[in-house]
């Protein structure tokens, strides 16, 4: 119980960030609410995944990225076990960087997001087109895949602010209240 009061703001806001991710996935996997151009979607876990693991750090980042990756290979036709290595993997990353190399910024995110999202792709596209065997595997890279990092690029800024604001207002609870003089 002290364990709870005490960290009554890291509970919340882990337990925001899974909530988000989970909202992230029903909005990639209905095709719904994110329109698909020209066959292209935008893969927004991966953004998703990128921001947790930003503000978050490399353990809970690699958590939220599993998480998301178990999600999305749940509804995958293809590369069962992929995407939650990838985005595991990914999670750890973003953390890590940020902790010793990088500044927590947009830019930052930008250039992860674009990293990631360029790997995962390129890397699935080579397991599952290339090494399988598939004549004109470069079709699909050059019309769907490539296309789609910059598509999921789009909505790295909807995801960035949102998760920020929400890390800022909970990163710390006071530890106690002065008393007050009379």
């Amino acid at each position: 119980m002290l364990y709870i009061r005490e960290n009554k703001n890291l509970i919340i806001r882990r337990a925001i960030s899974l909530v988000f991710i989970f909202c992230c996935f029903l909005l990639q996997s209905s095709g719904i609410w994110i329109p698909e151009i020209f066959g292209v979607n935008a893969f927004i876990l991966i953004p998703a995944v990128v921001c947790v693991g930003m503000f978050e750090r490399e353990t809970w980042g690699a958590i939220a990225g599993l998480f998301a990756g178990l999600l999305w290979d749940s509804i995958a036709a293809r590369g069962q076990g992929y995407h939650g290595v990838v985005l595991m993997a990914a999670g750890f990353l973003c953390g890590f960087l940020v902790r010793y190399m990088m500044r927590n910024n947009f830019m930052a995110a930008v250039c992860l997001c674009g990293g990631i999202t360029i790997v995962h792709n390129v890397v699935f596209w080579l397991f599952y087109f290339v090494f399988a065997g598939i004549d004109g595997a470069f079709l699909p890279l050059w019309r769907i895949y490539l296309p789609s990092a910059a598509y999921t690029l789009v909505f790295l800024p909807i995801m960035y602010f949102p998760v920020r604001a929400v890390a800022k207002a909970l990163r710390r609870e006071p530890m106690g209240r002065e008393p007050e003089e009379e």
